[in-house]
């Protein structure tokens, strides 16, 4: 199947969207599909997250809330996903439960606390302006700066705006030289609903090595100075 890519660059990273009829329930074709192969997944199925990875959630106001959390209080199931059964909501209950339509964050960020190289995201449930459910457009923010379009218009013609469907599967790779250590998602006018799923990231080096590798380092640095002092 033919796919269209769209790609932006911006400030050192470049933004590839593709659209929802790319899913496909063997998530390996699709990852392949997605140029996503060997990468580390987040699926939501459970409420540990990945090693690295921690999430921001972010409302202002009387109601408001700044919760940072590197484990989810829920799993959420919905009926569409990117993968599996459940998805990650932009609220750090992970669930609807007595939440008002305006509950939600204004901003969700996912933190890596080792630098990633390239990071997907499945996209779920933005009520875009141009959607079936007009509500606000979005801004996608790279390493605490936002993006000058709306996420709308960078991921054009790929963004589908809808409330219930999934939207567009995003795609950001850093240039040379340059890594990300956060994504926002920010509701512009009015703090929606959104869904993520799917949550694919390389890391310049995987957590679970980097004790291995600050070992290594320590170890060929004693080695050099005995030799250089023999």
């Amino acid at each position: 199947m033919g796919v269209t890519l769209a790609s932006s660059a911006f400030g050192g990273v470049t933004i590839t969207s593709f659209p929802p009829s790319i899913f496909n329930p063997d998530t390996g074709v699709m990852d392949s599909t997605l140029g996503i192969d060997g990468f580390t997944l987040e699926d939501f199925e459970d409420a540990t997250l990945i090693p690295g990875l921690a999430i921001e959630f972010l409302k202002g106001g009387v109601a408001g809330f700044n919760e940072t959390l590197s484990q989810l209080s829920n799993v959420l199931a919905s009926p569409t996903v990117w993968d599996g059964s459940h998805v990650l909501l932009n609220h750090p209950t992970n669930g609807f439960l007595g939440l008002g339509s305006a509950s939600f964050s204004t901003r969700i960020t996912f933190q890596f606390s080792t630098p990633a190289l390239s990071v997907g995201v499945g996209l779920v449930g933005f009520q875009s302006l141009v959607s079936n459910a007009p509500l606000t457009d979005h801004r996608l923010i790279i390493n605490g700066l936002p993006l000058p379009d709306t996420l709308e218009t960078l991921a054009a013609p790929n963004f589908v705006g809808h409330s219930r469907f999934r939207n567009a599967y995003l795609r950001i790779d850093a240039s040379e030289g340059m890594n990300i250590t956060s994504i926002g998602f920010e509701n512009i006018s009015f703090a929606e609903l959104l869904e993520f799923d799917h949550l694919a990231v390389q890391y310049v080096c995987e957590p679970a090595t980097l004790p291995l590798l600050l070992l290594g380092c320590i170890g060929a640095a004693i080695l050099a100075r005995r030799r250089a002092t023999d």
